[in-house]
């Protein structure tokens, strides 16, 4: 998908080293991003919106789309301009797709992130942290993630005995 996205002349071995530095450092980001919009704001939505019978999921996706490209406002540029905005809220709307679909935050945790990456690399930006810094954010989120997820099915599985 990044390949197509950006066509192959990025892909020299310089190319990929930066898009996979900018993998691994943007996939803190993806990860909370997607528990926030996806898990908790989409939830929340299809749960308000209901009574909106077949407009339910469209409608939820609206709001949770909407959310994220005007989340992107608390940014500096060039994420806090309205053209970013609605670029942003219309990739949203496919990463709900891809968790529709997937049935999984992983799925779309990775669709997320290379979405972020090509976003990146067509707008040639950087982040301001090191790698190592990045693997280490990686690093501590997959723990909570995994923690928070076996205390979940523990929490279920004595509910259901």
């Amino acid at each position: 998908m990044v390949i197509l996205a950006v066509g192959t002349r990025t892909f020299t071995p310089q190319g990929i080293t930066r898009a996979g530095a900018l993998f691994a450092q943007l996939l803190v980001a993806s990860t909370a991003e997607v528990l926030v919009f996806a898990g908790l704001l989409l939830g929340l939505a299809r749960h308000w919106c209901r009574r909106f019978g077949q407009w339910e999921l469209p409608s939820a996706f609206a709001i949770s789309a909407l959310g994220f490209g005007v989340f992107h406002f608390t940014y500096p540029l060039p994420w806090a301009t309205w053209g970013f905005a609605l670029g942003l809220t219309a990739v949203w709307i496919s990463v709900n797709v891809a968790l529709i679909l997937t049935r999984t935050l992983l799925g779309a945790i990775m669709f997320n992130n290379c979405m972020a990456v090509i976003g990146f690399l067509q707008n040639d930006l950087t982040l301001p942290i090191s790698m190592r810094m990045s693997l280490a954010m990686s690093f501590v989120t997959l723990v909570i993630v995994l923690g928070l997820l076996i205390m979940l099915s523990q929490t279920r599985r004595h509910a259901a005995v």
